[in-house]
């Protein structure tokens, strides 16, 4: 499969190289070959996958402010465009974040609606999004 942004010279561990890596609602780019149909289902051969930036809003639940995380609840955006058995996000902060609409990350509490937007990456437990930017969010 393809790149995983960069994000593997972090030292965060997260992988993007075969198909286990997938996410329903994942956000990739492919360089299709082949598409074939068969019995209503729609099969596409690519010798490219791409993880693209996924964007995501939802409630923050809990934060962990030693590790640089915290959980989107109900992730919103997420839900309604793939398994809604997915009800909480894992948002991993980066080095030199920009808080929109939030003077830094200590102003940023649960029960916060946010949009963050990054790579998302099917990792064990909750899927792991990776952002730089957190945007609060009033429905809008």
């Amino acid at each position: 499969m393809g790149e995983n942004g960069g994000f593997s010279s972090l030292g965060l561990g997260f992988s993007f190289a075969s198909s286990a890596d997938l996410l329903v609602g994942q956000d990739v780019q492919i360089r299709p070959g082949t598409v074939t149909s068969a019995g209503g289902v729609i099969t596409v051969t690519t010798d490219l996958v791409r993880l693209w930036p996924s964007q995501v809003t939802g409630q923050v639940g809990s934060i962990n402010s030693g590790s640089g995380t915290f959980y989107a609840d109900e992730p919103l955006a997420f839900v309604h465009r793939c398994d809604a058995a997915i009800t909480t996000i894992t948002v991993q902060m980066l080095p030199g974040m920009d808080f929109e609409d939030f003077p830094n990350q200590s102003s940023l509490a649960a029960g916060n609606t946010v949009s963050v937007k990054g790579l998302l990456f099917n990792t064990s437990g909750t899927p792991t999004l990776v952002t730089r930017t957190v945007s609060g969010h009033n429905g809008d």
